[in-house]
């Protein structure tokens, strides 16, 4: 996710929003001062080497650039590091863009109040979009600013933990200016393929972690590919020119509800997780479909390209760093390698 410098850059939020930010950094210890301080709980020492580790996998295997990101650590009093308002047409899927200096434009907007999220939220509402709110608990700000380690973090498991910071710290390594659908999907990938390697790495393949991982992959390709299909159905219906708007929305509720009722009678059935099992009680809507276009559309060309390059995972990011300072499209840069030898 990139959000840090979103969130401080732009707007009449600068000054709500910077304080917190800065604040948080503000706090912010060098790891190496909090391992040296007897006060600090085993809990804490813990995972504070373990995100070490994890750095130094995405550094050394896998070639992810060295910086100072995760070199502090901040203690905070909140489960979660900011919320994010996303916003899409109500009867398209044209998601509503936010323009950034430096960045270009992003599909979300970025809050640490709720209060403010909802207020913005309220805003896009009236003038008619769909709009979802999540909370964030990871980002990049693309080297404007170090990003540290938070004490939340302390709860997730390690593969979620290494998908973090690898997911990030490729953001930090690639960013192709103006594409955020590509940049999220790239670093989607790296961050599920980089922590199953790691997983692989510290326990081996024959371990309960490891093969934990594959139930969580069955489970998300599915879950895709069953949104994939209702933003099919949708798509038919917004573009039915028979169809007037009222009755666009009416059938547009009536699929979202089908969807939700279907998987909730089979969920047990088809899936191994209980990743998705809150889907069916959410507010489905256009804003929220659309992410997972955002970050897990067709991958299929980064699946290909690990593939052309042995599924070494170092070659593939070495292969793509060039990109961070290409105006080309990235996806015809990939094709070019693709077709060329091994």
């Amino acid at each position: 996710m990139i959000m840090g410098f979103s969130l401080i850059s732009t707007g009449c939020y600068i000054l709500s929003q910077s304080g917190t930010y800065l604040s948080d950094r503000m706090q912010a210890r060098p790891v190496e001062k909090v391992l040296a301080d007897e006060a600090v709980s085993e809990e804490t020492r813990e995972f504070l080497n373990t995100v070490g580790d994890i750095i130094s996998f995405a550094v050394n295997d896998l070639g992810l650039q060295e910086s100072k990101n995760y070199t502090k650590y901040t203690e905070l009093d909140r489960e979660h590091l900011a919320y994010i308002v996303y916003a899409s047409d109500e009867l398209a899927f044209n998601q509503y863009m936010w323009d950034y200096p430096f960045l270009g434009k992003l599909p979300y907007q970025g809050y640490f109040s709720l209060e403010s999220a909802r207020k913005t939220e309220g805003k896009l509402q009236e003038e008619g979009y769909d709009t979802f709110v999540s909370i964030v608990d990871g980002f990049s700000s693309l080297g404007f600013f170090t990003d540290p380690l938070y004490s939340f973090m302390k709860e997730y498991s390690l593969y979620r933990l290494a998908n973090l910071i690898i997911h990030e710290q490729t953001h930090a390594t690639i960013w192709v200016k103006k594409d955020v659908a590509f940049n999220e999907r790239l670093a989607s990938f790296v961050g599920d393929t980089g922590a199953k390697l790691y997983i692989e790495k510290r326990f081996g393949k024959s371990s309960p972690e490891y093969e934990e991982i594959f139930s969580r992959e069955a489970d998300r390709e599915r879950f895709l590919s069953k949104m994939g299909e209702l933003r099919g159905e949708l798509e038919t219906v917004y573009t039915d020119t028979s169809l007037t708007e009222e009755a666009k929305r009416e059938k547009k509720g009536d699929v979202i509800t089908l969807f939700q009722e279907d998987l909730r009678s089979r969920y047990d059935e088809e899936f191994k997780t209980d990743a998705y099992r809150s889907i069916p009680d959410m507010t489905l809507n256009n804003a929220y479909i659309g992410l997972y276009h955002v970050y897990y559309g067709d991958d299929t060309v980064f699946k290909d390209l690990l593939s052309h390059f042995g599924n070494d995972l170092g070659r593939f990011i070495t292969a793509l760093k060039p990109l961070d300072r290409t105006k080309d499209d990235p996806y015809k840069v990939i094709g070019s390698i693709t077709e060329g030898p091994f």
